[in-house]
């Protein structure tokens, strides 16, 4: 009997301790950012970074990195994000899933860039944004309801848009 609940003891902590192993994440595809993902994470590899270090990033810093496009869930994974600066690149639209799961996301910084195109509720689902930054963009006009932004969110630089 005590043979049994030995193995049974042994086998429960394995299985508690397995659990709890980080998983690794292929962010290759995701082109500067995932560089950016690499190198603050201290990945050997773009094909193995470790998503509990991904977890861990709240700023993300992409100024200046010629990004001319952004896909759909680039940002998956972040989860801990609070700030992030995509400002003086060559952006030309936001699509609806740019910055989908980013629900601590309080602060983005799209100035200086190329931005012409806002598709409907990119920001629906960012309950904890507070400020958007659009300073010097090709914007015709900006509707808060048809971005999805909460009345409580500031939205600096509209008046700097065509």
């Amino acid at each position: 009997m005590k043979s049994l609940i030995i193995i049974v003891f042994v086998y429960l902590c394995l299985g508690i301790r397995a659990s709890f192993a980080d998983t690794f994440v292929d962010i290759c595809k995701r082109g500067r950012i995932g560089l950016k993902i690499k190198q603050i994470t201290g990945a050997a590899s773009c094909r193995q970074v470790s998503s509990e270090k991904m977890a861990e990033i709240n700023k993300l810093s992409l100024e200046y990195e010629d990004i001319s496009s952004i896909g759909d869930y680039a940002f998956s994974g972040l989860i801990s994000l609070k700030e992030i600066n995509l400002s003086s690149n060559l952006l030309k639209s936001i699509s609806k899933h740019t910055f989908a799961g980013l629900t601590s996301l309080e602060k983005i910084n799209l100035s200086n860039n190329d931005i012409s195109n806002i598709e409907s509720n990119v920001f629906r689902d960012l309950t904890s944004l507070k400020e958007i930054n659009l300073f010097y963009n090709l914007i015709d006009s900006v509707s808060i309801s048809e971005l999805g932004l909460s009345e409580n969110v500031l939205i600096r630089g509209v008046a700097t848009n065509p």
